[in-house]
């Protein structure tokens, strides 16, 4: 157990085998979980500064396939609002929409496992999935 808890950010905690760091929800890295997780198989991923009222970004390699195993993590972030990463004004939304004529999330059925997915997650403490 460690003497000293860690104010780990995006719903981290303090690793209790390496109490001088946090263990960080996917998608994040860091000492303390301050960091936006780099691209696996590919450049891509980071934080995105929503300034604009529309925002597009793509996939490696889009419009072709993306090779298999890549994984991006993106952090969209509203400036304003430091611990909130989408948030609309009241009476606004918030839109996500996913383009392209070959968008596809593609699983294997005898396995149960997805290979493609996109995960949306609506809070400021990361570590809870789903909406």
């Amino acid at each position: 157990k460690c003497s000293v808890k860690l104010h780990c950010l995006h719903g981290g905690y303090t690793d209790p085998r390496r109490c001088d760091r946090c263990r960080c929800p996917d998608g994040f890295t860091g000492k303390l979980c301050d960091k936006i997780m780099g691209g696996y198989g590919a450049t891509c991923g980071g934080e995105i500064p929503m300034n604009n009222l529309y925002y597009y970004f793509n996939s490696p390699n889009y419009p072709q396939n993306f090779d298999e195993g890549q994984e991006c993590s993106w952090l969209l972030r509203v400036r304003w609002r430091r611990d909130f990463c989408l948030m609309a004004p009241v009476g606004q939304f918030v839109q996500l929409e996913f383009v392209g004529s070959t968008f596809e999330l593609y699983c294997k059925m005898e396995h149960s496992l997805c290979m493609d997915y996109v995960e949306i997650r609506n809070a400021s403490d990361f570590a809870n999935t789903g909406m």
